[in-house]
């Protein structure tokens, strides 16, 4: 074996592993930008146990206190039990069914899931889209942006509401230009709280 390898060895196992049950498909990236933090232990990969996999990889199981997973692989309670110094599981979905949360209560280990991550900004956009819709913005865009230097001004099916549409495209076209964001709480509203 080589100086460099024995090194990479070392190095190797000196890092803190870290589990993987079916990868996120943000795993790659992640991997490449973390693998001087961790050692991965791809899980996914193996068609064996759990235990005989960790034992083929040279990893002691109390050493794991972290897996990271997605839907597609379950995280059961023999994996949790088999795991003894575990202490999170992250998982790259909104829901969590695929991880057994009553066991993870028992041995106090924290679920972190995507489902809060972006709820505000969900939400914000489910509030532009209703008000597009019961406002006709979209309509009433594509009817401006048809409109040429020789066409006329012509209001003719909803004047002062039409106006109101048209203030309201070119306001948000600025604010949007200049990056600035719209949020909800503008409205007051409780979906994005």
């Amino acid at each position: 074996m080589a100086m460099e390898d024995k090194h990479n060895l070392k190095d190797n196992k000196e890092l803190q592993p870290l589990l993987v049950f079916g990868p996120p498909t943000i795993f790659p990236i992640f991997e490449a930008q973390n693998s001087h933090n961790y050692r991965f232990i791809k899980a996914f990969s193996s068609q064996i146990s759990l235990h005989q996999f960790l034992t083929q990889q040279k990893v002691d199981p109390s050493s794991i206190q972290a897996i990271l997973c997605n839907p597609v692989q379950k995280v059961t309670a023999d994996a949790i039990r088999l795991l003894p110094s575990l202490r999170i599981i992250v998982t790259s979905s909104a829901g969590t069914d695929h991880i057994d949360l009553v066991e993870c209560s028992r041995h106090s280990i924290q679920v972190v899931s995507a489902a809060g991550d972006h709820a505000g900004d969900v939400a914000d956009m489910a509030v532009g889209l209703l008000l597009d819709v019961v406002c006709k913005i979209s309509a009433a865009d594509r009817h401006v942006r048809k409109w040429g230097p020789s066409m006329p001004f012509n209001l003719s099916f909803g004047s002062k509401v039409l106006l109101l549409i048209l203030l309201l495209l070119l306001s948000m076209h600025v604010l949007f230009k200049h990056g600035v964001s719209v949020s909800c709480k503008c409205f007051r509203s409780p979906i994005s709280t």
